[in-house]
């Protein structure tokens, strides 16, 4: 019999995998127009950005269940679905715990994923290059079998051969939707492509205006308290809580809120919305960032 390994909450993880890893072969099956296809890409790009920050990102804390051998399984079904591997996810998210949006020294940033990381002057990078260029880093990379951005020799938690697998399924997984259906197989590279975009602008929406305050795990994060958004997010709203205490099961974040500064920055929406678009594009066609 499987057990969960911390909650009986976490099936809705799995579902919620399982439910996504689907979706394509229905669309296949039920033919839908471009139109219909246009308008459902925007809730389809979502909930794989979703599935990256909720399922993914929570079994990279806490493995979902006790035995070893179906965790395996799961990562690997788990890279499929997301898009992004999971050995690659977990090395770079629990880094970036560790050196939340460093400065570069000597160039690197310990931070894989950093806002500084190509930062002029100490600044945080435009937010459309982190995103874009940052998308078609990821996919140059994802194409081969080295994790992207890592420091020179590769870390030990990586396992490499897991990694190859993981990568190794999610190409077989957009083969087998390119062969059932050549249209959607195209279709689903640009999802997928929109999904990698703003899964760099979530990241960077968990921190941007507060970046001032790192180091201090009660307030250098955004916290979202929406019932709705932690509820399809699946906690995703405290992130605040989150990075005061990742060893905390996202079922329980909720629990030490009480425990946060008081003047943290707090908003409404997503993460995803608390981004600087419109100034940082009107950037791009100055010469020189302000």
């Amino acid at each position: 019999m499987i057990k969960f390994r911390y909650s009986p909450k976490d099936a809705y993880l799995v579902a919620y995998t399982f439910a996504l890893a689907v979706i394509p072969f229905l669309m296949i099956w039920l033919q839908p127009s471009f139109i219909l296809l246009a308008l459902l890409l925007p809730f389809h790009m979502w909930a794989i950005v979703n599935h990256q920050n909720g399922s993914l990102h929570h079994h990279s804390h806490w493995p979902t269940f006790e035995n070893k051998k179906t965790n395996s399984i799961y990562e690997l079904f788990l890279s499929m679905v997301a898009g992004i591997p999971h050995q690659l996810w977990k090395w770079a998210h629990l880094t970036h715990h560790v050196h939340v949006n460093d400065k570069p020294i000597n160039g690197f940033c310990k931070d894989p994923v950093s806002v500084h990381l190509n930062g002029k002057n100490g600044e945080p990078e435009n937010f459309w290059r982190y995103c874009f260029v940052g998308t078609l880093d990821f996919i140059k990379e994802h194409l081969g079998t080295t994790p992207v951005k890592l420091s020179i020799k590769t870390p030990e938690s990586i396992n490499m051969n897991q990694y190859k697998r993981e990568i190794l399924i999610f190409k077989i997984y957009l083969l087998s939707i390119l062969v059932l259906d050549w249209h959607y197989g195209l279709w689903m590279f640009l999802v997928y492509f929109v999904a990698y975009f703003f899964n760099n602008a979530t990241s960077y929406g968990e921190h941007w205006t507060v970046l001032d305050r790192r180091g201090d795990t009660t307030q250098d994060s955004i916290g979202i308290y929406s019932r709705w958004y932690n509820i399809v997010g699946f906690g995703a709203g405290y992130h605040q809580e989150h990075h005061n205490q990742p060893a905390r099961h996202w079922t329980k974040l909720h629990e030490i809120t009480h425990r946060m500064h008081p003047n943290r920055k707090i908003i409404k929406g997503m993460h995803i919305t608390n981004n600087p678009y419109w100034s940082h594009f009107k950037l791009l066609f100055k010469k020189e960032q302000a």
